[in-house]
This record gives C-alpha cells, sequence and structure tokens, in this order.
C-alpha cells in the first residue's frame, strides 16, 4: 500500500501527526473475508469478540445464542472481532503484502467490525496508530482535532466513549479505501447498509504497561541473585545520597540495553492466546523439510552484544551467525525450506517450534 516516495510522504507529513485517507489504496479481491467467516469466529471461547448495542452496552462473546453465530449482526448493534490474523490466511496475507511497511512485531493485531445501517461504537479514541481498511460496504467517519488524554473519557459508560466530542472533518469511505488515524485524534464511525472495517492497529503500550512486564521479566531472571553488597552507612538516622548512587547503580546495571533489547524481543513476540497452538511431540526435524508458521505465530530477531536472538511466540533463542539466513527468511515469508543451513543450535530450535506447533 506505501512504498517509495509516497511511503516517505507519509512518514513526514502524517505518522504521528494528522489523520489521512488513501483512496482505492488495496485490492480487496486478493483479500476476500466474508461477513459470515467473521460472525463464524464468535462461535468459539478463544476468540474476542463483542458487540455494542444502540445504548453502547457491551456485550462479551462467545454469542452461541446470538444471530451474530449465524452471519447476521442484529440491529443496531456493532460486532467487534479481534486477532483476525491469527485465523484467516487471507487477513495475514493482507498483512505481510499491504503492510509491510510496519514490522510485523510491531503489528497489534487486525480487528473486523461488522455493522449494518446506523451502528456505531461511539465517538473514542485510541492510544495507537490505526489504519482502517473498508472491506465490505460504507462507512462515514467523524473526526475531530485530536490530543485526548484518558481524563476526557466518560467514567459512566462501558466502552471508552469521549465526553465531548467535536467533529471538524468527514470521511466517506467505500470497499479498498483506507483510512489512517495517529493516537489521540477522536474518531466516530457509522455505518451505512452492511459494513465491515478492518483496523490495523500498530502497538503503542503505556509506560506503565511496559514497566509491569519488565519487572515480571527481570523478577525471573533474578529469581537467584544474590542480595546488593551494601557499604556500610552512618547511624545517624538520615539517607545520605551515597545510598542512592549505589541503587542507581545497581539498577543501571541490571537493566542494561542488552537485556531490555532480548525482554522487548519476548514483550513483542507473545502470544494474547498460547491456547491456538497445537502442539504434535510426534514431528522430528529433518533436513530438506518445507516448513511454515502457523497463523498465530509471532516472531522477530535481533543481534544483540555480537551475539544473535531469534524471539518466538514469547521465548528467547540465542542461535549463531550461519543461523541468521534462515531466520530472516521465516520471519519475512513465514515459509522455509530447510537443508544444511542450521547450527546444531538452530535445528534444536526449529525441532522445539515443530514440537510447540509455532511451525508445521
Amino acid at each position: 500500500m506505501l512504498q517509495g516516495e509516497r511511503l516517505t510522504e507519509f512518514q513526514e507529513l502524517y505518522w504521528r501527526k494528522q489523520a489521512c485517507v488513501f483512496r482505492n489504496a488495496i485490492d480487496l479481491s486478493a483479500y476476500p473475508i466474508a461477513v459470515n467467516d467473521v460472525c463464524q469466529l464468535t462461535l468459539s471461547e478463544l476468540v474476542e469478540s463483542r458487540m455494542i448495542n444502540a445504548n453502547h452496552q457491551l456485550l462479551l462473546g462467545p454469542f452461541e445464542n446470538t444471530d451474530a453465530s449465524q452471519g447476521f449482526v442484529p440491529e443496531n448493534h456493532l460486532l467487534l472481532v479481534q486477532c483476525l490474523e491469527q485465523y484467516l490466511d487471507s487477513a495475514q496475507s493482507l498483512l505481510r503484502d499491504q503492510f509491510h511497511f510496519v514490522p510485523a512485531w510491531q503489528v497489534d493485531d487486525v480487528m473486523a467490525s461488522v455493522g449494518n445501517t446506523g451502528a456505531t461504537c461511539g465517538a473514542h479514541f485510541d492510544q495507537y496508530d490505526v489504519f482502517l481498511l473498508q472491506h465490505q460496504g460504507n462507512k462515514r467517519w467523524l473526526l475531530d482535532d485530536g490530543g485526548h488524554i484518558e481524563s476526557d473519557l466518560d467514567d459512566n459508560q462501558e466502552v471508552r466513549l469521549l465526553k465531548g466530542f467535536k467533529a471538524t472533518q468527514t470521511y466517506d469511505l467505500v470497499p479498498g479505501d483506507v483510512l489512517y488515524l495517529p493516537p489521540g485524534v477522536g474518531h466516530f464511525g457509522i455505518c451505512d447498509g452492511l459494513s465491515m472495517t478492518l483496523s490495523i492497529g500498530i502497538r503503542n503500550p503505556t509506560p506503565a504497561e511496559l514497566l509491569a512486564d519488565l519487572s515480571e521479566f527481570m523478577i525471573e531472571d533474578l529469581a537467584e541473585s544474590t542480595p546488593m553488597n551494601n557499604q556500610l552507612y552512618s547511624t545517624d538516622g538520615g539517607l545520605p545520597a551515597a545510598v542512592a548512587d549505589e541503587l542507581f547503580g545497581e539498577v543501571s546495571r541490571l537493566f542494561s540495553p542488552a537485556t531490555l533489547q532480548r525482554w522487548y524481543g519476548c514483550y513483542v513476540t507473545r502470544l494474547r492466546e498460547p491456547e491456538l497452538l497445537f502442539p504434535d511431540d510426534t514431528r522430528e526435524y529433518a533436513n530438506g523439510m518445507s516448513l511454515s508458521a502457523t497463523l498465530p505465530c509471532r516472531m522477530s530477531y535481533a543481534r544483540i552484544d555480537q551475539m544473535f536472538y531469534f524471539f518466538v511466540n514469547g521465548d528467547a533463542f540465542h542461535l549463531t551467525d550461519d543461523d541468521e539466513a534462515w531466520v530472516v527468511t521465516l520471519c519475512s515469508a513465514r515459509e522455509l525450506r530447510t537443508g544444511c543451513l542450521a547450527s546444531s543450535k538452530g535445528i534444536d530450535c526449529l525441532q522445539s517450534l515443530l514440537y510447540a506447533g509455532a511451525v508445521i
């Protein structure tokens, strides 16, 4: 969708700055996704699905006993289904083909919103960047000038609704159009006929979320660590500045750039629903195998302090330089024809991925 000069222009003028629309940006014939297929996903307990009615009440899936399970969303209800890329080949292909300018580890998910005429989730804002692809039917989007923070939300609502919303822009989207919204921009989408929008969300975790996860990661690493070697300070009851200096030095040593990068690789590849993988301890690795990453699998890699790491579904594999080529291929194409390419560590890694159901 974006490449070359068009991508450069987007990065310079719009990314994290202002909304923009791309008309007829994606040929949807290559990415067939039926409304009924999306609705059928809501039968599963593993699929995160919600419905919002005309009174902005929130209903949580699965929806076994509702019309949504038959491919029809009730009148004045908006159905939201998360993580399509983990269930539908077309959604995974859409990400890989059209949104390759966003690193795979940075994509949160592809969410579908389905509704009939008048259906809406109300005026709200997101804390992350989002690309709104109109996949079926038409939708009108009202936008404001942005800059919203959490205190702008109505605490009395079950969903994240803005207390005040004044539209300053209007966009009418038809199939193939894409609307980009940076964080903090208030938006209000209204379905026109049977409509399905695919939202490609970009990860933008808050500092609180990052610190909480990093703390857990460090605690696991420090489970058998020794106490800090504090020096003996004066006994007059005060806290000398040297205490803070020593603590800062210790924390700086623990939270080194290498440790942070290793943690982040695990963090961004962790699965929302690990149960989507189907372990199989009968599959054995052999040279010449054709392997494919399963749809839920999240992967990335990094060179950290001259060491090569492969991150898969929240786990870090320390590999060798000889493994870099096949890892890059698997991450970019999600397919791999194995040969005598992997080191012994690499073969062990691939065997672990086969057992875990990350590749098949």
